[in-house]
């Protein structure tokens, strides 16, 4: 891998920089945490280490370029530590969450609709420091409403990185991004001709979620235009599901980050997990996230992977791009499409779906078997 190369890539290629832009890379300080486990902290440290070394490569061909290191949100989908908000939307904007109350309830994604329509028109108002965000954390910053005030008011590129590893240099970031983007916007929408989708696998998984006319998001890779948002690597085409309708039993194999030493059944009752069983020690885990807050149980996300060059199982960033797969997240969704607002957003895989999309009349049609697409545009 030459960093070199790679940091052109970025700058040329996903966000087609201005000389002119600001470009601003967010790094999530590793602190000593009591669940973090051996494996985890040498690669969070590493993770830490890469991005220095990148904005180094990035700030030679680009001057406009800086690093902000901020303290751990310590879960993904957790709104980012005030610090960052003061970088990007100036002192102003702390003032203001301030002087009206808004500061704690921001942090805790307890904002009302009128809350956040008030910080929108602040922001608005007003330019935020940087054009573009590389967010390369080890939490996920995709689903909070600190991305989504960047990139939809203040019209920012955001390029949402957790749990990177340079490795995907060599694997999906490998993609044609032309192609990538082709079939993953033409796959998004065939999708939404569809109110809701049957899922099954030989693992025993047998869960329908439901889209209604929710639409489908297609994760391109491409950041150069206004408002732009995705993952690096990208390769998915997701949406929220309907609050309330999802239901059946999702089988998995797989944690974010390794896979399991045996299968974790999670049961699903009218969009809200119910139960989870199991013999492995991840279910303790799972246990205690979700419990933390009410909305964590809700059902928050379906993504079709479409990333021909995603190979990697033990990364939740990569996996759910690796073509042929499907993943289903619980928690947050309120920033791309969902009514949910929860301090926590974590995906599952599967790998060998069997997916059958319902139109309106309860029509099924195959949509994927065997990390095969049956479909053609």
């Amino acid at each position: 891998m030459n960093l070199e190369v790679q940091a052109k890539n970025i700058i040329e290629n996903a966000f087609e920089l201005k000389k002119e832009e600001r470009l601003l890379i967010l790094s999530e300080l590793f602190e000593d945490i009591n669940d973090v486990n051996d494996k985890d902290k040498v690669r969070w440290q590493e993770l830490n280490k890469f991005t220095e070394n990148l904005y180094v490569e990035l700030k030679k061909l680009h001057k406009n370029t800086y690093l902000l290191e901020y303290p751990s949100t310590k879960g993904h989908g957790k709104e980012p530590d005030l610090k960052v908000w003061e970088f990007v939307f100036g002192e102003d904007f702390i003032s203001y969450l301030n002087s009206h109350g808004l500061s704690e309830k921001l942090l805790t994604k307890s904002l009302t609709v009128e809350d956040k329509g008030l910080i929108g028109k602040f922001v608005f108002s007003r330019k935020a420091n940087f054009d573009v965000i590389m967010a390369i954390t080890n939490f996920s910053t995709s689903h909070t409403f600190f991305r989504k005030l960047f990139t939809e008011i203040a019209g920012g590129r955001y390029a949402s990185m957790p749990l990177f590893d340079p490795e995907m240099f060599n694997t999906s970031m490998t993609a044609d991004i032309n192609e990538l983007s082709d079939f993953t916007t033409n796959l998004a929408d065939y999708l939404d001709n569809f109110v809701g989708f049957q899922i099954l696998s030989d693992n025993g998984t047998n869960i329908y979620i439901s889209k209604e006319d929710r639409n489908v998001i297609p994760d391109t890779g491409k950041l150069n235009k206004p408002g732009s948002f995705s993952n690096l690597p990208a390769g998915e085409a997701f949406f929220a599901p309907v609050e309330g309708k999802s239901h059946g039993t999702l089988i998995l194999e797989y944690a974010p980050t390794r896979k399991l030493d045996s299968s974790i059944k999670i049961t699903v009752e009218n969009g809200i997990i119910k139960e989870i069983s199991g013999n492995e020690p991840y279910v303790d885990e799972m246990l205690e996230k979700i419990n933390r807050h009410p909305n964590n149980k809700f059902v928050a996300e379906l993504g079709f992977g479409t990333n021909n060059k995603a190979i990697m199982l033990d990364n939740i960033l990569e996996s759910e791009k690796i073509y042929g797969t499907i993943h289903i997240a619980f928690g947050d969704n309120h920033a791309f499409g969902g009514k949910n607002q929860a301090p926590f957003h974590e995906d599952y895989l599967v790998l060998y779906p069997e997916v059958y999309g319902i139109d309106k009349s309860g029509n099924k049609t195959l949509i994927l078997k065997d990390r095969s697409y049956m479909l053609k545009f």
